[in-house]
């Protein structure tokens, strides 16, 4: 599989308890596209990056991976996929 990976959030919201950390995000990532996720301590970027990476499950909305013009089924984005932060184990 190449490593082509096109992500996309569509009307993403995430939860916790009562507050919600971010609602309705929708954003498609293109291949070697970069982008920059700003905001305070707390805002939820780092609850962003884990729910893009697969590592937290969103409230609401979808979130699709694909190689090319093929979906990556969500069992399969692990090996294409995958995030560092320092406050993981690696």
């Amino acid at each position: 599989m190449e490593n082509n990976i096109r992500i996309e959030l569509v009307n993403a919201s995430k939860r916790f308890i009562t507050e919600w950390i971010f609602k309705n995000a929708s954003i498609s990532i293109s291949p070697k596209e970069k982008i920059v996720i700003l905001g305070s301590n707390g805002s939820g970027k780092s609850t962003l990056m884990q729910v893009i990476s697969g590592y937290q499950t969103l409230t609401k909305g979808t979130i699709n991976y694909f190689s090319g013009e093929k979906k990556i089924e969500g069992d399969k984005i692990f090996q294409n996929l995958s995030i560092a932060a320092p406050y993981l184990e690696l």
